[in-house]
């Protein structure tokens, strides 16, 4: 039975990528971005780095003088941290996990600037671990076996009872032969599929919330579709009614979470205003989320 579950941070719990350091430096130095990758990530400074050896100022220093940076000190953390965007679907899962009653441990490679900011900018998604875990402040990043030997303090139960998610295959591997059960992540289907075959409890994903929004009619329309509709998504691009001077060949008739009726699948529209588009009969209305 699994009750601890381990997860990765970067590429797993959020995605990252060091390229968008190098490009947001690149107006800072005459060096190439060939250049800087290997100087700042290849090179043992990042091992260093991410396994508490040096700190940032150190860090800072180096790309200065080795790196013939410009930039100041707060330019130069900014570059380096900005880095992060959210896995949705893994956003999804960490607090389903931990309704089923799995411990959450994070257990990460990383440094002392880019945990900073990414503790603070995914909050909400930490706030469901039970305990973290991070390199530079257990001496030892993957796949070192020091640095599981130090996660493993946190687990609260055997080696086999635990189970790690990370996207790398030689930290997966390091982490079997630790004695846990691991998973490697290249998808978050794949990696569903594979916590389900140990016996881990993802759950199903939450509903939306139903929120009820109401949208006065257009200038010279009248209004013959419903004006207040219940929307069940959280998309970004706006679902409308008809433009200025549509309207559908029959009323809708809306429940909270269905609509049918009949009419115009989708009209065209003056310039500015989003184009409107009904689902078919009787199928769920997937409305996005920000309008109105």
């Amino acid at each position: 039975m699994i009750r601890t579950v381990f997860l990765d941070f970067g590429n797993v719990v959020a995605f990252f990528d060091h390229g968008r350091t190098i490009q947001a430096l690149l107006p800072h130095t005459d060096r190439s971005g060939k250049e800087l990758m290997a100087l700042m990530y290849t090179d043992d400074l990042a091992v260093r780095y991410e396994s508490g050896l040096v700190t940032t100022d150190e860090v800072f220093e180096v790309g200065r003088s080795a790196g013939g940076l410009r930039c100041t000190r707060a330019e130069f953390e900014e570059a380096f941290c900005n880095i992060f965007w959210p896995n949705p679907p893994m956003a999804g899962l960490v607090p389903r996990l931990k309704t089923n009653g799995h411990r959450l441990v994070l257990a990460s490679n990383t440094n002392a600037a880019h945990y900073a900011r990414y503790r603070d900018q995914f909050r909400a998604e930490l706030s469901h671990f039970d305990a973290v875990v991070v390199s530079h402040e257990a001496g030892a990043r993957k796949p070192d076996p020091r640095f599981f030997e130090y996660a493993h303090r946190f687990a609260e139960c055997d080696k086999a009872e635990c189970v790690f998610v990370d996207d790398i295959a030689e930290n997966v591997e390091a982490a079997r032969r630790f004695g846990w059960h691991a998973v490697q992540y290249t998808g978050f289907e794949e990696m569903l599929a594979g916590l389900a075959a140990l016996g881990v409890k993802a759950g199903e994903p939450a509903e939306p919330p139903t929120i009820r929004c109401s949208c006065p009619p257009l200038p010279g329309v009248r209004p013959r579709w419903p004006v207040s509709i219940t929307r069940t998504s959280r998309r970004t691009s706006p679902a409308t009614r008809p433009p200025n001077g549509t309207t559908p060949a029959s009323a809708w008739s809306c429940s909270p979470s269905t609509c049918s009726g009949t009419g115009p699948t989708s009209s065209s529209t003056p310039s500015g205003r989003p184009s409107w588009t009904r689902p078919s009969a009787g199928s769920t209305w997937r409305s996005p989320a920000e309008w109105c």
